[in-house]
């Protein structure tokens, strides 16, 4: 949810995982359902669902960790961007967007259509294995 505290949920994913962050938290930041509807607000994340769905059925079987938030509409064209708790992620404004999340913080960003290909999507979750020395500059403690 947007009103969570971003950094130490992420922090918590990471922290309790077999080894601590033996791999990256993937961190899915999307459009939120609207109530009136029933669909997202945003078309791109409603086309991208199928997608990132498949591909994350594909990698939960590798024992990997993601987080998903919803936005409503108004947190992103909020200029005090609300959902944005953590400095780490000033840079996302658009939605659909997928950010890989290492010890040491976000690391990689995959945006909009880029959230539209299974093969891509898939080839952007590879995982990526964090150094020991990585894990120790880690993000701010969940505890």
């Amino acid at each position: 949810s947007p009103d969570g505290d971003i950094a130490a949920e992420i922090a918590a994913a990471g922290e309790s995982q077999a080894t601590p962050w033996e791999s990256d938290v993937i961190v899915l930041i999307s459009a939120a359902v609207n109530e009136e509807t029933g669909r997202r607000w945003c078309p791109d994340c409603t086309d991208a669902d199928p997608v990132l769905f498949e591909a994350f059925e594909q990698w939960s079987s590798l024992n990997r960790t993601w987080i998903t938030y919803e936005v409503p509409r108004a947190h992103m064209r909020d200029p005090e961007r609300p959902l944005i708790l953590h400095e780490a992620f000033e840079r996302v404004t658009r939605v659909p967007t997928l950010v890989r999340v290492g010890a040491s913080g976000p690391s990689t960003f995959l945006v909009e259509d880029e959230c539209k290909t299974l093969e891509g999507v898939v080839a952007w979750l590879e995982p990526a294995q964090v150094s020991p020395s990585e894990a120790e500059r880690a993000w701010p403690s969940a505890t």
